[in-house]
């Protein structure tokens, strides 16, 4: 199972079948117009003045959807920490700093460990 199926740390789970539809879905969904933005002037309400709102980026279809970068979980969510003394603990995201050592796993599905560079 792949929760989350843009997530390269994931890419290892799935099977020839599901990566397959993952494909012909992506292409499809990469096909479909993006929402259209329009720049507006927001209304204060107390005051029934103009002012100048700045509109939101439009986002262009490679990054937002093809792009792999980045993920969404929560803080709450755990990974796995090998701690100075070398035992492994659980440890919530929200407490992960630069400097920890987190269980991750490569293309090939070997397990290993890697430090967290920056946040």
């Amino acid at each position: 199972m792949r929760t989350n199926f843009m997530d390269p740390g994931l890419q290892v789970y799935g099977g020839v079948l599901f990566s397959e539809l993952v494909h012909s879905g992506g292409e499809i969904f990469k096909g479909l117009p993006l929402k259209k933005y329009s720049d507006h002037n927001a209304k204060s309400n107390n005051n029934k003045s103009k002012k100048n709102a700045i509109a939101a980026a439009v986002p262009v279809a490679d990054s937002y959807y093809a792009g792999n970068s980045g993920g969404c979980f929560s803080g709450e969510c755990v990974v796995q920490c090998k701690e100075q003394d070398g035992m492994v603990r659980e440890k919530q995201l929200s407490q992960v700093r630069s400097g920890d050592c987190l269980q991750v796993v490569d293309a090939a599905g070997h397990v290993g460990f890697s430090p967290v560079l920056c946040l």
